[in-house]
């Protein structure tokens, strides 16, 4: 898919593979090698520290309109996140008094 990457990983060999299409005519098809020893946090978390974005391959000057959503996005996903887990949280504790 343009734009984005494709992620997959084979049982047998924990190997993970990535199809990748971000700036280039055609995607491009890479191995990740075993993951078994590079994971850190989720599978999730793990292929994301291992995937080049566009933004971390171009290099923006430091007032770049680009940058700078990219950096109001990010914030505004932490503010969602944490509110989501907040409220998450408070819906556990009610769960767990009504035991």
């Amino acid at each position: 898919m343009r734009g984005g990457y494709l992620s997959w990983v084979v049982p047998q060999t924990s190997e993970g593979f990535q199809m990748v299409w971000f700036n280039t005519a055609k995607p491009v098809f890479r191995s990740l090698g075993v993951l078994s020893g590079k994971m850190t946090g989720s599978l999730r978390a793990t292929i994301d520290r291992l995937t080049p974005t566009p933004l971390e391959t171009t290099t923006l000057a430091p007032k770049s309109p680009l940058l700078a959503a990219a950096r109001d996005a990010f914030g505004e996903v932490d503010d969602s996140s944490i509110a989501r887990a907040e409220f998450l949280r408070k819906q556990i504790e009610e769960v767990k008094k009504a035991r």
